[in-house]
């Protein structure tokens, strides 16, 4: 029985290093690399390079306890160096301590380091030979830490100088235990003296494996981080960079890397890192081992597997619920800086009309604290309650742009408001936006402008308008003249009776329509005869010296009757009609030709179309989109607002306006305003 018991402890020892001899050692070593002092040098022929290793880095870079320097890197850079044709040195020294001899060009290099975030920007890297994997490891009885965010609060011991250290400084609050090697942190682990460690995969199971520790420790989860991995030399360095990554493409192409890496890894790379025959071996004697344990307890911890497997699953689902809710938070927070950020004020509702959110430009707008309004029907807030009829949250949908001149506090404030419906994606009105802004200060400056340009064109037109004067105010003098002398002649009294109430109406006339011109009015609309209208503002700009040269010609039916503010379209009419004036000046008729202005008008359907056409000086084709602009002008004294409001009072009279010009051949401009029958359906 004791021979037996000998023979099976002997057994296991054997299996046992074979195990590690064929993870961690080659069975064959291509090639020999002497862990040289930093005095020795190579041969006479061939230049010598001094690269760093790592000190414990199996099976990468260790040495064996022979003292032989061995691994995969070093085979590999050992090729490569025979088939560049330069000798190699390799120091084995902390990760550390090579970064730092590097950068003091005491080195030309360092074997195997992974490319990180820092190193790139420090070093020059070779083509990658490997990628390389950071994983979790923890000991078997955890069951709480799965991933990179279950590390909070938590003791995690990583090599100095390791990749993994630029991983873990995105999570806080987190307790870093720097060792000095992998080793190290496994038996701070094993200890549990830490909960956790991150290191290379490969290393972190070929060091298990060693001492026989495989199955206290368990990878969790994804790996951390992949990266490239390769060797790391000075920035600059254009001789060696070129050499290194020709040697490594020359040994992938002749099967050098295919043979090395077979011999440190084998044919693939498995987390378990057992040769398939004993895998199949170990296999096997668990399932003995299983069929001997069927029943109760089996069933047991089957079930006690799957709870845990729940639990986990319960864990990931309740912290991506957390990181979630926290998202929306995020979302909510920062949709309120930007809404209570902007200039405008900013009210939603509800399908009702009940007030859902509202910014702080709105609140100090309306003069109240954000607070009293949330909840509130919006029609039962001044001024909303005479601004918006009852029926404007019905079930069609609602958009709308005007202005307001409201009271608010004792004081009138100019609004500009937008009322418009909420639809998501499937056309289901969900509520609705009703944005507002103070313009008080620039509508009264665009009611002092108008006004001011109001008086220009008058002013334009006052000499005409002075000759107009004159002819009655002449007519009358004659009269009141020849009054004391002629006044008992009959046919003299009948002609004073006839003239004089025919000359003083004539000067009610002209003065009446320079006070109509000056003064403002609120907007009514109503219907009247347009060739009227037309005929008198020719009248007034005709007599002006300006347009004493030039020829108005009208065709505009006598029947014909528009649905506008009077007031407000014979202000456009001279306004156009003075810019025409002023542009056929501009632009010398040629022989045989006068400086003409071409007024007519004609309906369709609902609509009046008025064309006004001069063959004056133009409009360049690059200005053509800002005459309508407020302040923009080209004459030296002009206000920049006469076309501006020129296209306002259209606009506010349901009408459009547009432009079509050649520079020296003359502008037509083309105004649509509701008929007889738009009065009717207003």
């Amino acid at each position: 029985m004791q021979k037996e018991t000998r023979k099976k402890r002997t057994g296991r020892k054997r299996t046992s290093m074979l195990l590690l001899v064929l993870l961690c050692l080659p069975a064959l070593v291509l090639f020999e690399v002497r862990p040289l002092a930093a005095d020795v040098t190579g041969s006479a022929k061939m230049p010598v390079i001094v690269l760093a290793g790592g000190e414990n880095y199996p099976p990468f870079e260790y040495l064996d306890r022979s003292g032989q320097y061995r691994g995969f890197d070093v085979d590999l850079l050992k090729a490569v160096s025979w088939a560049e044709g330069f000798d190699l040195v390799i120091k084995p020294m902390p990760v550390s301590q090579a970064r730092e001899a590097l950068a003091k060009k005491q080195i030309d290099g360092i074997l195997g380091l992974n490319e990180s975030t820092t190193d790139k920007g420090r070093f020059a890297f070779s083509a990658p030979y490997l990628t390389m994997s950071q994983v979790l490891f923890v000991r078997q009885d955890n069951h709480y830490l799965n991933n990179l965010s279950d590390l909070v609060n938590a003791r995690v011991a990583v090599q100095e100088g390791d990749i993994a250290n630029e991983l873990l400084a995105s999570v806080h609050p987190l307790t870093i235990v720097g060792v000095k090697s992998q080793q190290d942190a496994f038996t701070l682990l094993l200890d549990g003296k830490v909960d956790a460690v991150v290191a290379n995969e490969l290393t972190g199971l070929c060091y298990l494996q060693q001492i026989h520790k495989e199955n206290d420790l368990k990878i969790v989860g994804d790996p951390l981080m992949t990266n490239p991995y390769g060797v790391a030399l000075r920035q600059g360095d254009s001789a060696l960079l070129p050499k290194i990554d020709r040697g490594l493409a020359e040994l992938r192409r002749n099967g050098t890397y295919a043979q090395i890496y077979a011999r440190w890894f084998g044919r693939s790379l498995t987390r378990s890192g057992l040769p398939p025959g004993v895998l199949t071996i170990i296999v096997s004697g668990f399932l003995a081992l299983a069929l001997a344990m069927i029943g109760f307890i089996v069933w047991n911890r089957s079930l006690a597997k799957m709870v845990q497997i729940r639990t986990a699953d319960l864990a990931q689902v309740n912290d991506r619920l957390a990181q979630l809710n926290s998202e929306i938070i995020q979302a909510h927070d920062f949709k309120e800086v930007i809404l209570n950020s902007v200039f405008s004020g900013i009210i939603t509702l509800d399908l009702k009309g009940d007030i859902l959110a509202i910014n702080r430009a709105a609140a100090r707008i309306l003069g109240l604290p954000q607070e009293e309004f949330l909840g509130q029907p919006l029609l039962a807030i001044s001024p909303f309650d005479k601004l918006l009829e009852a029926g404007a949250f019905g079930q069609d949908p609602v958009s709308g742009d005007w202005e307001e001149t409201v009271n608010l506090w004792g004081r009138l404030r100019r609004l500009k408001l937008s009322l418009s419906s909420l639809e998501p994606g499937d056309h289901a009105k969900s509520g609705f936006v009703l944005v507002i802004a103070d313009i008080t200060d620039e509508w009264n400056m665009r009611q002092h402008l108008q006004h001011q340009d109001k008086l220009e064109a008058l002013g334009q037109i006052a000499a005409g308008i002075a000759h107009e004067i004159r002819n009655p105010l002449t007519s009358i003098k004659g009269f009141i003249q020849l009054l004391p002398t002629k006044f008992q002649d009959e046919h003299f009294r009948q002609s004073l009776v006839a003239c004089l109430p025919d000359e003083v109406n004539r000067l009610e006339g002209i003065v009446s329509e320079m006070l109509d011109l000056a003064r403002k009015k609120t907007i009514v609309r109503q219907v009247w005869p347009l060739s009227e209208t037309v005929g008198r503002v020719v009248t007034l700009v005709e007599k002006s010296p300006e347009a004493r040269q030039i020829a108005f010609e009208i065709d505009i039916p006598g029947d014909l009757t528009v649905y506008a503010d009077r007031q407000q379209m014979r202000q456009v009419l001279l306004n156009l009609l003075l810019n025409a004036v002023a542009a056929v000046n501009s632009c010398p008729a040629a022989e045989g030709r006068q400086g003409r202005v071409w007024i007519r008008a004609r309906q369709a359907d609902q609509q009046v179309f008025l064309t006004l056409e001069d063959n004056g000086s133009g409009i360049p084709r690059e200005l053509i989109n800002k005459v309508f602009d407020p302040f923009f002008t080209t004459k030296p004294n002009g206000t920049g607002l006469g076309l501006a409001t020129v296209h306002q009072y259209v606009t506010e009279n349901n009408g459009e306006i547009e432009i079509e010009s050649c520079p020296g051949q003359g502008t037509v401009i083309s105004i649509s305003l509701p008929g007889q029958d738009g009065a009717d359906l207003s």
